[in-house]
């Protein structure tokens, strides 16, 4: 759950950061609205600022938005689905030699030993982010889970909304929330915001930590 992207964009909702408190600003669209104004040079070393204040003490000196980019980079790299206009479109580039200065010597080896490394049973397979499908397919009530979504964070980004570009993005950042929540729990047996919130939602809904542990499973699974 540290490293995945949609949990963070779930723990920031939970956090307030999708919330607007005044629906006119032209800023709404955007998800960091504080960082509309910041000059594109200047984005990768904010990132790394923060990305070191929160990295181990032994990791500090290797860590850098750059070695994020490169790893996201090398992997579209050594996928056979990705063509290369797809890869630049991705990685955010716009010409091929800069893409490729961005991708590592040997792109091929490095997700599978990686997935190796944490326990993934086929370090090969094709990694996909969580969905809330599989508790439809228990035939969970798909208004019982859009009602626990919205206890979990305020949305005031209209992409972000039912209807909106990014009502994707919502359902996977949920799913993700609900996949780790097993994982959080133990790692946070006190409790914190995020755990605290998922709790409280499921709560609200009637299923309880219990039931909630059983939707954790059946997406991870």
């Amino acid at each position: 759950w540290m490293f995945d992207f949609y949990h963070a964009m779930g723990c920031y909702g939970i956090e307030g950061g999708f919330y607007r408190s005044n629906p006119d600003d032209v800023k709404n669209h955007y998800i960091f609205r504080k960082y509309v104004d910041v000059g594109q040079e200047s984005v990768a070393s904010k990132v790394t600022t923060v990305m070191k204040k929160l990295a181990d003490e032994k990791l500090k000196g290797l860590t850098s938005s750059r070695g994020i980019r490169r790893g996201f980079n090398s992997y579209l790299a050594a996928n056979f689905d990705v063509h290369d206009d797809m890869q630049r479109s991705l990685g955010g580039f716009k010409r091929q030699d800069n893409s490729e200065q961005y991708t590592m010597d040997l792109p091929a080896l490095i997700l599978p030993p990686a997935k190796a490394l944490t326990g993934w049973p086929d370090a090969r397979a094709r990694v996909y982010p969580p969905s809330l499908s599989a508790l439809l397919a228990l035939r969970i009530d798909a208004d019982k889970i859009a009602k626990f979504a919205e206890k979990l964070f305020v949305v005031s980004v209209p992409e972000l909304k039912p209807g909106g570009r990014l009502e994707s993005m919502t359902k996977t950042m949920v799913a993700s929330l609900i996949m780790y929540h097993l994982e959080m729990s133990k790692r946070f047996p006190n409790g914190n915001l995020v755990v605290e919130t998922l709790r409280n939602a499921a709560k609200d809904i009637g299923i309880g930590d219990e039931g909630l542990m059983t939707w954790s499973k059946a997406i991870k699974d």
